[in-house]
């Protein structure tokens, strides 16, 4: 997964991604709260038909055959007898509030569902930026630190030749080298930034 995110904002970066789509739905098929919202959603939406089924009819049917052979009184007798029971509670409270709990936590397991995928748009969203940010910032930096690299040369061979003072070639070091921790900066905080995004 780390792997094919780094490439996908690679190509993305390069300017060939097509929109911020595709890292959405890399991160729909791997982000384990979303889909617990989605298995307890689609476990509840089961809750209200099971409560509803307490409230139905009840059928049972039931036969019964008998054969009895009596050789003293040679007598033979065949008996089959079908029986059938409908029940349906007229008025129950408790299931008709047990139904109605049911069909209200379905609600509810719907509305957590729906947070889980908007709180994971709002997420990749903001991290996919922040990366796109954060190698915007790298590139800064490294022309900021090739800049400095050309300053400092520059300063060194003015002060070779005598046409500048050794204070001149301190500065444009200390310039360097704030440009170079700018870029190891930079370059951290892209990482940072890219493993977020994979999470």
């Amino acid at each position: 997964i780390f792997c094919s995110l780094l490439s996908l904002i690679a190509f993305c970066s390069s300017g060939y991604c097509e929109n911020l789509q595709e890292v959405y739905q890399l991160a729909q098929k791997n982000n384990a709260t979303l889909e617990g919202a989605k298995q307890t959603y689609l476990a509840a939406k089961q809750d209200p038909a099971i409560a509803r089924g307490a409230l139905l009819p009840n059928v049972a049917i039931s036969a019964n055959e008998a054969y009895t052979n009596d050789r003293i009184a040679s007598t033979k007798s065949n008996t089959d007898s079908y029986t059938l029971t409908i029940t349906q509670p007229l008025i129950n409270f408790t299931l008709y509030k047990t139904y109605g709990q049911k069909r209200q936590a379905t609600k509810q397991a719907a509305i957590v569902y729906q947070q889980a995928q908007q709180q994971l748009i709002l997420d990749t969203t903001q991290d996919y930026f922040d990366v796109i940010l954060a190698q915007e910032n790298l590139k800064y930096a490294l022309s900021n630190e090739t800049q400095n690299q050309l300053q400092l040369n520059q300063a060194k061979q003015k002060f070779e030749v005598g046409s500048a003072a050794k204070t001149d070639v301190l500065q444009a070091q200390a310039a360097y080298d704030t440009a170079r921790a700018n870029t190891i900066e930079a370059r951290n905080d892209l990482s940072n930034k890219m493993q977020k995004l994979t999470q």
